[in-house]
């Protein structure tokens, strides 16, 4: 039997095929009862001191020919990930997008955003639930895209709410664009729409991953 406060990670590592298939993710409940558990370290801590070193900091771009592992990558999906993920942790950042969500009686600091989330229909990019559950769990399943959304997009976000059930409120696509008649096809279904925005950053060049958070912008769809 596994306790219920484990059971997400439980599930998690059920349905990716093991531990050798996957990365150990927490929510905040896990990590509560964790917390609760063997003794409390008393010791002193010793801290590590190195000295006279350089830390290196790998660029990322979306010019081919600029890219030159490991000193730049190429900007991929799973990079967009973290961004979103990252930025959406942010209390602040978090309630905007509740509010664009027209989810008035969310409140963010309620919330944990978590990184991906299997599902027998595939794998969640990016999930927000509720940190402390009470027997019915909030969640908002985002679904990332580097490029333009297409109609298999859609679906597949379709796929995840509905093997999500009741607890789902809502789904999110974010993408670079959308055309006009994959945004129609989202229209009254539990899903909305967002792109993002780097602002003025030239794609031309490269950049650290700093430097693209301080840009990185989310904004919704509007019918």
């Amino acid at each position: 039997m596994v306790k219920p406060e484990f059971a997400y990670v439980a599930e998690n590592l059920l349905l990716r095929g093991g531990y050798r298939k996957t990365h150990f993710q927490a929510d905040q409940t896990t990590l509560q009862s964790v917390s609760q558990m063997g003794i409390l370290y008393n010791r002193t801590i010793e801290n590590l001191t190195i000295n006279g070193c350089e830390t290196f900091t790998p660029m990322l771009t979306w010019n081919r020919s600029f890219v030159s592992p490991p000193a730049i990558f190429f900007f991929h999906e799973f990079i967009l990930q973290s961004l979103i993920r990252k930025h959406l942790s942010l209390n602040t950042n978090l309630q905007v997008f509740f509010d664009s969500c027209s989810l008035n009686n969310f409140r963010a600091k309620d919330f944990e955003v978590l990184g991906e989330k299997a599902l027998p229909e595939g794998h969640i990019d990016i999930l927000i639930k509720d940190c402390i559950p009470a027997g019915y769990t909030r969640k908002i399943i985002i679904e990332v895209k580097t490029g333009k959304a297409n109609f298999g997009d859609i679906i597949q976000l379709e796929k995840y709410v509905t093997e999500v059930g009741d607890e789902c409120v809502l789904g999110i696509l974010i993408a670079r664009g959308f055309p006009k008649k994959v945004w129609q096809k989202t229209e009254n279904k539990r899903i909305k729409c967002f792109t993002y925005s780097f602002g003025l950053i030239d794609k031309t060049q490269k950049y650290y991953l700093d430097e693209l958070e301080l840009n990185f912008r989310l904004f919704p769809l509007k019918r």
